[in-house]
């Protein structure tokens, strides 16, 4: 094998119920170079892994001591270990977790390991203060981010003499297009994410419910449960879910659906709103919105606009008299609501093909000065 990548211990590489770094992973070896030889380690899992990509489920070991993460990592050093050093990869990809990436980066340094960044990393064990930030670089490979934003604050803090060998990669995300005409679109509005405030899912529902009772042909779906998978409803979702009952059968909310019943949701949908909250390094919800040819109205955060500016209705205060605003100027206006439809679907060059160029370029970048 000549890619290794290390999920954290909390995703779940499979179709029903992987989370957003799990399926980038996925994502990043459809039509790779390094597909055939690469290996994904991650948690035990029941069912078969995405893509049929090779798997391997491990056991955190000692979790209660080294915490889950740490835990995969030693449990993963362990295994290899154990395989012969001809058997070795010629990189290690770890996602998410600098804490994680650093401590594999020591503990194997004959084997390049580089860090892709979905999240900022001055919230993260191991890289919150610059300091951790320069003593990354002088163990890691490579560092790749999904925005420049997210770059950006890794590097913030770095001093001028950080190490040089650390190559730094931009890997913009890409969501795969189902379709090879924009799908044909219905009088729906659609929110995707998980049921927590940094999403927006309060102030989605509190712009539906000013602006659908005087649009009674629209109707409003909302996905999304506190995690990847069925969960009771927590106080959060039920305090939405009174806030929209008064609109009856306008409103739809599913809790959590497999991916492919998305896909389906997001092809019907003739709006969909991202208004995220915090600092979203990304978003897939964005892409995919663009990529089904739906009208986007989302926010300016993070490396959002690096994807959605020009593409998008972007709101500097994502609350709910600005989304209450945004939704009734398209409602009440069909050709601007086309045209931005338009523009999602014309001008989208964050393909899966183009995001698999990109890291494989990076991926042979690192492996080539190793």
């Amino acid at each position: 094998m000549m890619l290794h990548l290390i999920l954290p211990s909390k995703e779940t590489f499979t179709d029903a119920n992987a989370g957003a770094i799990a399926r980038v992973a996925a994502d990043s070896l459809h039509g790779s170079q390094f597909r055939d030889d690469a290996m994904v380690f991650g948690q035990n899992i029941s069912t078969p892994p995405m893509g049929g990509v090779s798997y391997l489920g491990l056991t955190s070991w000692h979790r209660f001591f080294h915490g889950s993460n740490i835990g995969l990592g030693k449990a993963y050093i362990n295994w290899l270990r154990k395989t012969p050093k001809a058997r070795w990869p010629y990189l290690i990809e770890v996602h998410g977790r600098c804490a994680l990436a650093r401590m594999i980066a020591s503990a194997v340094p004959e084997v390049p390991v580089v860090l892709f960044q979905h999240n900022d990393p001055r919230t993260m064990t191991g890289a919150r203060s610059g300091a951790e930030r320069t003593a990354l670089t002088q163990v890691l490979a490579g560092v790749f981010s999904n925005s420049g934003y997210i770059e950006g604050c890794f590097r913030e803090g770095l001093p001028p003499e950080h190490d040089a060998d650390c190559q730094f990669h931009i890997i913009r995300l890409g969501a795969r297009r189902w379709h090879e005409a924009a799908p044909k679109k219905s009088h729906t509005i659609l929110f995707v994410g998980r049921m927590v405030p940094e999403k927006g899912a309060a102030e989605a529902a509190e712009a539906i419910a000013s602006v659908l009772p005087d649009y009674p042909e629209w109707r409003f779906v909302m996905i999304g449960a506190r995690r990847f998978e069925e969960a009771v409803e927590n106080d959060y979702a039920a305090r939405i879910r009174s806030r929209l009952k008064p609109l009856g059968d306008q409103v739809e909310l599913t809790g959590f659906v497999p991916a492919e019943t998305v896909r389906r949701y997001q092809d019907e949908a003739a709006i969909v709103l991202a208004p995220s909250q915090w600092q979203e390094p990304a978003g897939l919800v964005v892409l995919e919105a663009l990529a089904s040819g739906s009208a986007l109205i989302t926010s300016r955060r993070g490396g959002i606009p690096e994807y959605t500016d020009g593409r998008s209705v972007l709101l500097d205060e994502p609350d709910g008299p600005s989304i209450s605003d945004a939704l009734r100027s398209l409602l009440s206006n069909p050709a601007q609501l086309k045209s931005l439809q338009d523009k999602a679907w014309k001008d989208y060059p964050f393909t899966l093909e183009a995001m698999v160029a990109a890291i494989d370029e990076a991926r042979s970048s690192v492996i080539t000065r190793g």
